[in-house]
């Protein structure tokens, strides 16, 4: 888009901006789905997030697409909408493409439920952690493996299973949520090092921060752009990670 002086968007720039963001909300909001980083080329990206590769996010609209599930490894809903005929019955008698991995987390908002998030976290991270296309909890600093040894015995096993998809209400908030817990996850409570014998030891998680929460809402956003979490969903999250730095699993075990 045109920039007027200064480097500021032009009135006409800034409404085509906005259309432009619109237009992606709403694809997201009518059933499309957005994979956070893909395993190719992510070595290129030098803010990118290894927790993050291969995890999706999308909305109960997402759902009703066949095609979303031809392309998932697996599939988690976040949420408590109705889901869709087509996905019920495809699930319980396991129909291709329905026939992948499917948990559904009861979640309601926050101003209904306080807590429902911050309790079914355990399983939606342990849910993602066991399907993701690579070895998660990598440290922020780690690049992904290149060697297909060091890799997942089926990270490769099916070239058009692009993704874990994390599904919620409208695509935006408690999707999100998940999402920013398992890179704040991946960062505090997992960060190997090894010492002087070559021997890999695993340092004491230290106590999670707001600070890590926004600065991870902040990545998975520039993702993300439709992620908004409610202030009751990031509180929920924050206290969860805030329990687990103090001693707790973070992956639900």
């Amino acid at each position: 888009a045109r920039r007027a002086a200064g480097g500021c968007l032009s009135g006409a720039g800034r409404a085509a901006a906005a259309a432009a963001l619109g237009a992606t909300l709403g694809a997201v909001r009518d059933g499309a789905v957005r994979v956070l980083y893909e395993r190719v080329n992510f070595e290129d990206d030098r803010g990118g997030l290894p927790s993050l590769i291969g995890v999706a996010l999308g909305s109960v609209k997402a759902l009703e697409k066949e095609e979303t599930w031809s392309n998932a490894r697996a599939v988690l809903f976040v949420g408590d909408a109705t889901l869709p005929p087509i996905v019920k019955d495809g699930v319980s008698r396991k129909t291709p493409p329905f026939d992948v991995p499917f948990l559904r987390l009861e979640a309601r908002l926050h101003k209904i439920a306080r807590s429902d998030l911050h309790d079914a976290l355990p399983a939606a991270l342990a849910f993602i952690e066991k399907h993701a296309p690579l070895v998660p909890f990598v440290t922020a600093s780690s690049k992904p493996p290149t060697d297909r040894s060091a890799l997942k015995e089926d990270a490769f096993d099916d070239e058009k299973k692009k993704y874990v998809l994390v599904a919620c209400n409208d695509g935006a908030d408690h999707c999100a949520g998940v999402a920013v817990a398992r890179a704040v996850a991946a960062d505090l409570f997992l960060n190997k090092k090894e010492d002087e014998s070559g021997e890999t030891r695993t340092e004491p998680a230290p106590l999670v921060t707001k600070d890590c929460v926004r600065r991870r809402l902040a990545a998975v956003s520039a993702r993300h752009p439709e992620a908004s979490p409610t202030r009751g969903t990031l509180k929920q999250v924050f206290n969860y990670l805030l329990d687990a730095s103090k001693g707790r699993r973070a992956d639900g075990g």
